[in-house]
């Protein structure tokens, strides 16, 4: 539950604390998300045109089991291979391991922890700007077998609803990985998660919606009123940037005409993943974005649920290098 605010002689917010243990993963996921997307204006830490957040937020999970799908965030497989290896150092991950096996095995003391890769900061050639200027997004992950298998994942910050999906696909692989050493099931360990900012943004989530039919009814059915603007804020900006996708449809607004590539790759994710793999056609083309594949429909995501999902990729180096362009991490600017 969360903690109420210590009094103080400013207007300005104390930042509080809230904990809470959720059934397993799947479980801390939706409901995490599902309080920020609720969330009173008076319960957000922090709000502006695009997202929306929650600070220190600690929170637990009394498994690792994990009921997710590549699929539910939009997001293809190249986009997890990416993510691991912009932030798993294979030599760390197999350091790490070797330790839980050799000294946390049964139920001895001890806490193993593994710093995740430092994340460059990445500049974009057409207008200098730059993303990722405040670090990585997840800083590391501890291991402890006392009083009972735990993995705790310290994170400076995750987009709900979208990346920070992958970010617990990651804890539940690591999960499955440590339990091949210690004869473990991902239900036999506990996770936490120390974020010091959960975010949800206004169409990058837009996913999250899809995901549970009371959600897309909410987003899809309740207009965008100034009544819920003060009852559920985050609800209520979602809902104007889902119309935004309407307006631009019955404008007959062309793909590559608009005017920002992230919020392209939505909404033909949107336009695909929800009506079908022809609904888009209608308004394949335009010339503002030079990009030949975005100007398409996109094709429909094949199913990879995370029971699936591997750390593989570390071991495929070949051709890796460091540049990682391909995958633009999200970022609080």
């Amino acid at each position: 539950m969360r903690v109420a605010p210590a009094a103080t002689t400013t207007d300005q917010k104390v930042h509080s604390l809230f904990s809470k243990t959720y059934k397993n993963i799947t479980e801390l996921s939706y409901e995490l998300t599902k309080r920020l997307v609720y969330a009173r204006p008076e319960d957000i830490d922090l709000a502006n045109s695009m997202d929306f957040q929650l600070h220190n937020v600690v929170v637990e999970a009394e498994s690792c089991e994990y009921d997710f799908d590549l699929k539910d965030v939009w997001v293809t497989h190249s986009r997890w291979t990416t993510l691991v290896r912009q932030y798993i150092d294979p030599e760390a991950l197999e350091v790490w391991l070797d330790v839980i096996e050799k000294k946390l095995k049964g139920k001895k003391r001890g806490l193993s922890f593994m710093r995740t890769n430092q994340v460059a900061k990445r500049t974009t050639s057409s207008n200098n700007k730059e993303w990722r200027v405040w670090g990585s997004c997840m800083l590391g992950f501890g291991y402890r077998a006392l009083p009972r298998p735990q993995i705790t994942l310290h994170s400076r910050t995750t987009y709900l609803g979208y990346v920070g999906q992958l970010d617990l696909a990651v804890v539940h692989v690591l999960a499955r990985e440590i339990g091949k050493r210690l004869g473990l099931e991902p239900k036999d360990i506990s996770f936490v998660w120390h974020l010091e900012a959960a975010q949800f943004h206004s169409f990058k989530s837009l996913a999250w919606f899809y995901q549970h039919d009371r959600d897309r009814r909410l987003l899809e059915e309740k207009p965008h009123t100034e009544g819920l603007k003060l009852r559920a804020p985050v609800l209520w900006r979602s809902q104007m940037r889902y119309q935004e996708f309407l307006d631009m449809d019955e404008r007959g607004l062309l793909y590559c005409d608009m005017s920002f590539s992230q919020q392209l790759r939505i909404r033909r994710r949107y336009h695909t993943e929800v009506h079908g793999p022809t609904f888009g056609k209608p308004w394949e083309g335009g010339t503002r974005l030079k990009s030949a594949g975005m100007a398409k429909v996109a094709p429909v995501l094949p199913s990879i649920p995370a029971t699936k999902l591997t750390f593989d990729c570390l071991k495929q180096t070949e051709g890796v290098g460091s540049d990682l362009s391909g995958y633009m991490e999200d970022d609080d600017e």
